[in-house]
């Protein structure tokens, strides 16, 4: 049996994996990294060049759509036969699949990965199986949306069919904004040439947003955990400087964890979640508890979740997937690693503001801040957010009960506003 060779994806800063930690007493080579280029710093990438875990390390300028990646890989994969591919973000789970249908290797197929990616294709899978969704629609050409809103009214929600990260996605609650989206939304991806069709529209949900984590293992979810937003929508044009993303883990006690749970193991049985692979479910649930899923991603959910959910006492799912998927970690002991937690957590990123920093909060005698993190210091230049995950910093608080996390999380919040200054 060949030694293992795993060939990891990400576009995420690599310095958020301990990817040969996780793996112990790794073969030197066992590992090979393909990354972006703006997500990792030279001393980060460097210092993954030499550990000796790591046979291959190249990152990528113009990272998601260089082709140069397959031609790198292909070339590795022929020196040096590659046995798993691992993916960890959403724009990287078609690429990986392609490579394991084209190797022959375990995992996720190229059809699968579009049921999670694509966002209409998945509302149609889950129609056509009666699981509950709100009524949505490719968008080939303009007309198709006049015909939706026809159909459905407004408001609705337009969105491009595989973005991440609320990109581009946007609310339409009037006729001036729906003409406004007519006359420029369609662009094509190059000058003078037409649209190609890779925006979707839905109707415009009222209902609270949640989200859902967890890991299938042998094609049943596994271990789970629903979480509460604290906003109640994603769109990118509504996140101003205030505007903190972020949620609260929900307890057991509450109304909606269990129907909340039920819908999404639903979804991704339907949708048949591979082995080992973890998710990011967004649901929308009404004041009734009438539930419809936003999206879903067969990926770790973004922001703080997955160190949130481990600091409450929940598995690393990022870990998880990783010795799951390369076969490091059979199914038994999986199961005995995914632990309930034994408190619950809350999040929040703190925003990107233009300017140059003049002040940073002081978090100190707050109780429950268990994470508090700042990527910006006194005089440096800030920046404007440009995706819902865009941030210089992180909080992290803890507590017995959902309301607890609550006030702590808050608390911790006011004291950014206060201390967090730029001019």
């Amino acid at each position: 049996m060949p030694h293992k060779h795993i060939l990891l994806l990400t576009l995420h800063n690599p310095a958020d994996f301990r990817f040969a930690e996780w793996l112990g007493d790794a073969a030197p080579g066992t590992l090979s990294l393909v990354v972006d280029r703006e997500s990792v710093s030279d001393e980060a990438l460097a210092a993954l060049e030499a550990d000796p875990a790591f046979g291959f390390v190249r990152a990528y300028p113009n990272y998601l759509n260089n082709g140069a990646v397959y031609v790198d890989v292909e070339r590795l994969h022929a020196e040096r036969p590659v046995t798993h591919v691992i993916a960890f973000g959403e724009d990287d789970v078609v690429r990986a699949a392609r490579l394991r249908e084209r190797w022959g290797l375990p995992g996720q197929r190229v059809d699968n990965a579009h049921a999670f990616r694509d966002k209409s294709l998945t509302r149609a899978l889950l129609a056509e199986a009666g699981v509950p969704v709100h009524a949505g629609a490719p968008l080939p050409h303009p007309l198709a949306l006049l015909d939706f809103v026809g159909e459905h009214g407004l408001p609705v929600y337009v969105k491009p069919r595989t973005s991440s990260g609320s990109v581009f996605g946007r609310k339409v609650a009037t006729e001036g904004e729906l003409l406004e989206v007519l006359e420029t939304g369609f662009a094509p991806r190059i000058p003078y040439a037409e649209y190609v069709s890779d925006l979707c529209v839905e109707t415009f949900h009222p209902g609270e947003l949640f989200h859902v984590d967890g890991i299938a293992l042998e094609g049943e979810v596994a271990w789970m955990w629903p979480s509460k937003y604290l906003t109640s929508g994603l769109e990118i044009r509504a996140f101003g400087s205030d505007v903190f993303i972020g949620s609260t883990m929900l307890g057991t006690d509450n109304p909606v964890y269990q129907p909340l749970t039920r819908y999404v193991a639903d979804v991704c049985r339907t949708l048949a979640l591979p082995h080992g692979h973890t998710f990011h479910a967004e649901v929308f649930v009404t004041a009734d508890g009438e539930m419809s899923l936003c999206e879903i991603a067969s990926r770790t959910g973004g922001g703080r979740i997955a160190e949130y959910l481990r600091l409450a006492g929940g598995p690393e799912l990022n870990e998880m997937q990783f010795l799951v998927q390369s076969g490091a970690l059979c199914t038994g002991e999986a199961r005995k690693r995914l632990t309930p937690p034994h408190t619950l957590c809350g999040w929040a990123l703190i925003p990107p503001q233009p300017g140059v920093c003049v002040g940073v909060p002081d978090f100190t005698g707050l109780a429950g801040v268990c994470r508090a993190k700042l990527k910006i210091r006194v005089g440096e230049t800030g920046w404007s957010r440009s995706f819902s995950g865009d941030s210089m910093g992180h909080l992290i608080v803890s507590g017995d009960t959902e309301d607890e996390v609550r006030v702590r999380l808050r608390e911790a919040l006011i004291r950014t506003r206060e201390g967090l200054r730029f001019q």
